[in-house]
């Protein structure tokens, strides 16, 4: 495994999987009930896929839009989960200071 090429980045995030782990809970299990703990969230969100994202995701962003009162969906063409600062920056500033 430390041969394969993405071994480097995935050490430099080791510490965050557990917090993963812990803030998604079962919401990965295919079970929408999973999911109903985010509808009482009512502070404006931004929630965004890449368009070169997995299907997983774009499927769990358009889920969460849904559920969330107050959420906005925005899809980053050209992007994937690792979106690139210089794209993601305007969106943020925006959404920020609307």
């Amino acid at each position: 495994m430390k041969q394969h090429p993405t071994w480097a980045s995935s050490v430099a995030v080791a510490q965050t999987i557990s917090h993963d782990g812990e803030i998604m809970g079962d919401t990965m299990s295919d079970d929408p009930a999973a999911l109903q703990r985010f509808a009482g969230i009512v502070t404006p969100t931004l929630v965004m896929v890449g368009s070169q994202s997995p299907p997983f995701q774009h499927n769990a962003v358009q889920a969460l839009a849904k559920l969330m009162p107050n959420a906005q969906q925005y899809t980053l063409e050209g992007q994937d989960h690792g979106v690139a600062p210089q794209v993601l920056t305007p969106l943020l500033m925006d959404f920020f200071l609307s």
